[in-house]
């Protein structure tokens, strides 16, 4: 090549390197006026962003109190309501122990948890004492009235508890209503798994020991 001779690049019709080299500066353009649309956007609705999750996180927090306060009041209710439910011997009609007293003993046996339910019932030995792991079987309960056979007496972690047959009582409803159930799990409410509570407040001091041998 001549000294001083010129070299042209010959590219047909907008084509080959010129082409890209366009498309490339094309490109660039776009993609850095894309990022400073983006950068702008993102510093005009930071602060209205922010504002959007704090409200949502208010939101969320007041539908989860919301949510716990209406269990609560759920459970409350239920509660009140088991205590105004009343079991009534099958045959004489007398009141024995409102639902609200009753906890279930490893999810089988129904006790009565309160005290006062002595006052009601009279208690035999059992013709067939027996133990099963880590309860016992010792006693059988009547009405105190009419005698009906309410169920058996059971020993369970030291405590004595009356467990009763659902079968001999009619429930009583707070209006009224009156209905039989031959079966626990037919029964149309719920009774709570016994707590540690329920069992120590059911030890007997020597003094009820000897009351209920004198029975």
């Amino acid at each position: 090549r001549a000294e001083g001779s010129k070299s042209v690049l010959i590219a047909g019709r907008e084509g080959g390197n010129v082409l890209k080299e366009k498309l490339n500066t094309i490109r660039e353009k776009l993609m850095e006026k894309a990022m400073n649309q983006v950068w702008q956007m993102q510093n005009e609705t930071h602060g209205d962003f922010l504002k959007e999750v704090r409200r949502l996180q208010l939101e969320s927090k007041e539908d989860r109190d919301l949510t716990k306060a209406l269990k609560e009041s759920e459970k409350k209710t239920k509660k009140d309501q088991k205590k105004e439910v009343k079991l009534l011997c099958i045959k004489c009609k007398q009141f024995a122990c409102n639902i609200s007293d009753f906890r279930k003993i490893k999810g089988d046996h129904h006790a009565v948890v309160d005290k006062s339910f002595t006052e009601r019932r009279i208690i035999t030995p059992h013709p067939n004492p027996k133990k099963i792991d880590d309860w016992e079987m010792n006693g059988k309960i009547y009405c105190m009235n009419c005698r009906q056979d309410w169920g058996i007496q059971m020993v369970y972690r030291q405590a004595s508890f009356p467990t009763l047959k659902i079968e001999s009582f009619v429930i009583e409803k707070p209006d009224g209503q009156r209905l039989i159930c031959r079966k626990w799990k037919k029964a149309p409410f719920e009774v709570d798994d016994i707590t540690p509570d329920d069992i120590s407040g059911m030890l007997k001091t020597p003094e009820e020991e000897e009351e209920e041998v004198d029975d």
